[in-house]
C-alpha cells in the first residue's frame, strides 16, 4: 500500500537538494526550474514564452543589440552604443539593401547568419528580446514581412518593435484603463463623436482666436447692422467708369461725385482735367508724333539726328536741300515754315489762322457747338431748320433725348459714366490715364516738345591706335540702330565715304554693336598711318 505524504505533514524547510534527485537537472537558485535543453520533452515553458507563442509570434533567443542604421557585416564593431565582440548575437535591421537584414553571429571576418535565422527559411513572425542598446535596449522586435515572402537572404525583411500596452503610460492628454488608451478631452472645445475627435459646436470662444478675422474668411452679407465701426469704405459707381461715388461717412450720408486720375499724368486743374506737368513721357508719344511744329525755340546741337539732312561744307555741317519737307523751305541756311496765306498767316507773334482763313471746308462736321455761338447770333427764323425746335417752344419738361450731357461724359442706362476714345485716353487702376502711344501729333500743343524732351545725342570721338595696319575701331558706346547712316569719319579733317561693305581707299563701314562689349565698330578700306587723324561723328 502506497503511502502519501501531503504538503500539510512536510515541515517548513524540511526538502533540501539533498533530497531530491539531481541526476533530472532540476536547479535551486531562489526558484526551482529547470536547466536542461529546451528540446527535453521535460523541459519547462516561461510565462513569456507562452504569452509570446499564443499571439502568434515565433521566438528566437534574445541578441545584445540590434542596428540603428546601415553596417558592414564584418569585425568587431560599436552598434547602438555597445561593443560586440566574436560571438555575439546582433539583430541587424536598418540595411539599405533590405535583403540582408536578419540575426547575424559577430566575427572577428565576415559575419555568419544564426542559425536560429538560416539563409532560406522563413522569418516571418520571428520575434527576440534586445538585451542592451541606446536606442533598442530592452525592447522585443518581430519579423513583420508576410509569410512566404519573408526568406532570410532571398527576399526583403522588415522587423517592428512590439509590447503589449499594459508596458506603456499615458502621457500628456491620453488616459489608460487596462490595457485601453483614449485621448482627454475637456468636453467644453473639443469633444468625441463616432469616436473621432471634433471641434464641439460653439467650442470657440474670442479668447481662442489670435487676431483679427481677416475679410476673405467672411462670407458676404455676413456682417449687418452698425457695428463696424467709425466709417465705411468709399462705393465706387462703376469699375470702369472711372467715377467715385462716396455715400456714407460713418454720420452722415453724402453725394461726393468724383474723377479718379492716376495723378501722374493727369491732374485737376483750376479749369477742370488737365496733363500733369512732365506727364507726357515717351510711352505716352506715339512714334513720329513730334514735328518740327511742336518744338519749341532751336534745337541744341546735341538733340539733332546727323543723317541725310546735313552736308559738309567747308568743313562746317550744314542743312542739307532734303531737310526742307512738306510745309518747309531752306533758303541760305534759314528754314522756314511754308504757309498757304488764304488759312494760315505769319504774324506778329508767330503763325496764326488768317483773317477769314476758316469757311466751311476747314470746319469739321459737328465741329461748331453750342458753346461756340454767341447769345442772339441766331435772330432769323430762316436759320433754324424745320423741326429744330419743337414741343411748343421747350415749354414744359425736355425729353432725355435731348440732353446734353457735357463734353466727356455719356449716359449709360442711367449711370454717368467718363466718356473714352480707348486710344489716347484710357482707365488705369488709378483713375483715367493716358494710353500707351496715346499721345499723337495731334494732341501736342505746338512748341510743347523741347531739347530736354529728345532722348538721344551726338557723339564726336577721335580715334587711337593707328599703326599702319589696324583696320577695326571699336566705338566709345554701341550706335543707335536707327542713326548708324548718320555716322561720319574724318580722316585729317576731311569727310570720307561710307559704305555697305567692302571698303576701299577713302572708305569706311559701320557696325552698330560689332565692337568689344557690343560697342560700335568702324572699319576702314585703308589703315591709317600713325601720324594720321581719325575722327568719328556718331549718335550712341
Amino acid at each position: 500500500m502506497a503511502v502519501t505524504i501531503k504538503k500539510e505533514q512536510i515541515r517548513n524547510n524540511a526538502v533540501d537538494a539533498a533530497k531530491l534527485d539531481s541526476s533530472d537537472n532540476f536547479s535551486f537558485s531562489g526558484q526551482i526550474r529547470y536547466t536542461g535543453s529546451d528540446t527535453n520533452e521535460k523541459a519547462l515553458a516561461t510565462r513569456e514564452y507562452v504569452d509570446t507563442v499564443a499571439a502568434g509570434l515565433d521566438p528566437k533567443d534574445s541578441c545584445k543589440v540590434a542596428t540603428t542604421g546601415n553596417i558592414t557585416l564584418s569585425g568587431t564593431q560599436t552598434i547602438d552604443g555597445v561593443s560586440v565582440s566574436a560571438g555575439d548575437r546582433v539583430l541587424v535591421k536598418e540595411q539599405t539593401d533590405k535583403k540582408e537584414n536578419g540575426i547575424y553571429i559577430c566575427a572577428a571576418g565576415s559575419w555568419s547568419r544564426s542559425s536560429d535565422m538560416a539563409a532560406g527559411s522563413d522569418a516571418a513572425g520571428n520575434s527576440m528580446f534586445i538585451e542592451q542598446g541606446t536606442v533598442n535596449g530592452d525592447k522585443p522586435f518581430v519579423c513583420t514581412s508576410n509569410k512566404g515572402a519573408a526568406v532570410v537572404g532571398t527576399n526583403d525583411l522588415s522587423f517592428s518593435q512590439y509590447n503589449g500596452a499594459s508596458t506603456f503610460e499615458a502621457g500628456a492628454a491620453l488616459t489608460k484603463t487596462g490595457d485601453r488608451l483614449d485621448v482627454a478631452v475637456d468636453d467644453s472645445s473639443i469633444e468625441i463623436s463616432s469616436d473621432a475627435l471634433r471641434v464641439k459646436a460653439g467650442g470657440i470662444s474670442n479668447d481662442m482666436l489670435a487676431g483679427s478675422i481677416a475679410n476673405n474668411k467672411l462670407a458676404n452679407s455676413t456682417i449687418s447692422g452698425v457695428s463696424l465701426g467709425g466709417a465705411l469704405n468709399a462705393l465706387s459707381a462703376a469699375a470702369t467708369g472711372g467715377i467715385t461715388i462716396t455715400s456714407y461717412n460713418g454720420s452722415a450720408a453724402v453725394s461726393d461725385l468724383a474723377i479718379n486720375l492716376d495723378g501722374s499724368s493727369l491732374v485737376t486743374g483750376s479749369n477742370g482735367l488737365k496733363i500733369n506737368t512732365a506727364g507726357v513721357g515717351t510711352l505716352q508719344i506715339a512714334d513720329a508724333a513730334v514735328t518740327a511744329q511742336k518744338l519749341s525755340g532751336s534745337i541744341p546741337a546735341d538733340k539733332l539726328q546727323l543723317d541725310s539732312a546735313f552736308a559738309e561744307s567747308g568743313g562746317k555741317l550744314v542743312l542739307s536741300s532734303t531737310v526742307a519737307g512738306n510745309g518747309l523751305a531752306l533758303s541760305s541756311q534759314v528754314l522756314t515754315v511754308d504757309l498757304d496765306g488764304s488759312t494760315l498767316a505769319l504774324g506778329s507773334n508767330g503763325i496764326k489762322i488768317s483773317d477769314a482763313g476758316v469757311d466751311t471746308a476747314q470746319l469739321a462736321d459737328d465741329a461748331v457747338t453750342a458753346a461756340k455761338i454767341a447769345n442772339g447770333a441766331i435772330n432769323d427764323a430762316a436759320m433754324l431748320a424745320d423741326g429744330v425746335v419743337a414741343n411748343s417752344k421747350l415749354a414744359g419738361s425736355i425729353p432725355a433725348d435731348k440732353l446734353n450731357t457735357g463734353n466727356g461724359l455719356q449716359d449709360n442706362g442711367g449711370v454717368l459714366q467718363v466718356k473714352l476714345d480707348g486710344s489716347s485716353l484710357t482707365n488705369g487702376s488709378d483713375g483715367l490715364a493716358i494710353a500707351t502711344n496715346g499721345v499723337s501729333t495731334a494732341a501736342i500743343a505746338d512748341d510743347q516738345v523741347t531739347g530736354a524732351k529728345l532722348s538721344f545725342a551726338p557723339k564726336y570721338i577721335s580715334l587711337s591706335g593707328q599703326n599702319g595696319s589696324k583696320t577695326a575701331f571699336d566705338l566709345t558706346s554701341a550706335v543707335d540702330a536707327q542713326l548708324v547712316s548718320g555716322t561720319i569719319v574724318y580722316l585729317n579733317g576731311v569727310a570720307i565715304e561710307k559704305v555697305a561693305s567692302s571698303p576701299s581707299t577713302d572708305q569706311y563701314t559701320v557696325s552698330a554693336t560689332g565692337g568689344t562689349g557690343g560697342v560700335g565698330q568702324i572699319t576702314m578700306g585703308t589703315a591709317p598711318l600713325s601720324t594720321d587723324t581719325v575722327t568719328v561723328l556718331f549718335f550712341g
